[in-house]
């Protein structure tokens, strides 16, 4: 038969344990549903910015060279990758934030 302060310890091992399996299993939801919110994000960007009409205009190459891409029929491309570059750092923190998490603990 084991005392009390035995009892205890293991009680207390026990639910640091537990303690630690929940901690792993939320941090791989969270990294499991940023991902998923990700891609979802992606996949539907590009419906919605291609609906968006875009005013075609007549731009002489001589001025405005540098915003030929900014005004032209390019700008929902511009958009999704910008959101796109914006997404995949977002999740690159996240991933270092919980990493940095595990390593802690």
């Amino acid at each position: 038969m084991r005392s009390i302060d035995e009892q205890l310890r293991e009680i207390t091992v026990r639910s640091e344990e537990m303690r630690e399996t929940r901690a792993v299993r939320r941090s791989r939801i969270i990294q499991c549903a940023a991902a998923v919110f990700c891609l979802a994000v992606l996949t539907a960007l590009p419906a919605l910015v291609m609906r968006v009409p875009v005013a075609q205009q007549d731009i002489s190459w001589s001025e405005q060279f540098g915003s030929i891409v900014i005004i032209g029929p390019c700008i929902p491309y511009v958009i999704i990758g910008f959101v796109a570059f914006l997404l995949g750092i977002s999740f690159t923190m996240l991933c270092i934030h919980v990493q940095k998490n595990k390593r802690s603990k």
